[in-house]
């Protein structure tokens, strides 16, 4: 679990944790991620760096990648990100990673993406060139990827994941929460369903 101290990352960690699924939290300050859970194991690597990520990978057969930045450029971060990820897990003997994308990169089998809407901020627009980035690189990668991209709208909400399912649409995504997003990456990580693609999610 690439990405663990971030609240997308904690949402995967703590969801495993509750399912009784051993996981490896990697972090880039262990000391700063606070209480650890049973069946935890929290190690120091930074999702830019191959050599860190395939020390941490060794021994397992699927990473989850939430890891982002929003103190350097988006597109530079998420490039060297994914690069590194998939080098990690080539060396690694990794051969399942699910990443964490966003609902502006609309792409599989859909002709629009809300990224080239001319509403969208450029703040957001920004974010969405990163991740598209990041599936520049991993669509070319032999590994078995697959990107799970949220709805553009997150609600500030703790409590227990609702079900999910595939949008079909842009307008089918509604507001999801990062519990809810734990939720779709720890499935499609433990019972993959789905394959080499951006699969938009929604609340069922």
């Amino acid at each position: 679990m690439v990405g663990a101290g971030g609240r997308a990352g904690r949402a995967v960690v703590k969801q495993a944790a509750a399912r009784g699924v051993a996981v490896t939290a990697a972090v880039r300050d262990p000391s700063a991620y606070g209480p650890v859970p049973d069946d935890v194991v929290l190690v120091r690597a930074d999702v830019t760096d191959a050599d860190s990520l395939a020390a941490a990978a060794a021994g397992h057969d699927t990473m989850v990648v939430t890891a982002a930045r929003l103190d350097v450029d988006a597109s530079e971060f998420f490039r060297a990100a994914a690069t590194a990820v998939v080098d990690a897990t080539t060396r690694a003997g990794v051969t399942r990673v699910v990443l964490t994308g966003i609902g502006t990169l609309w792409v599989s089998g859909h002709s629009s993406r809300l990224l080239d809407d001319p509403a969208l901020p450029d703040e957001a627009r920004t974010f969405s060139l990163g991740h598209l980035e990041q599936l520049r690189v991993v669509e070319t990668a032999d590994v078995d990827w697959l990107i799970v991209a949220p709805p553009p709208v997150f609600l500030e909400e703790d409590g227990d994941p609702h079900p999910w399912m595939v949008a079909t649409s842009p307008e089918d995504a509604g507001p999801f929460s990062f519990a809810d997003l734990g939720a779709a990456l720890l499935d499609e990580a433990l019972s993959p369903k789905h394959h080499r693609e951006v699969l938009q999610v929604t609340r069922s």
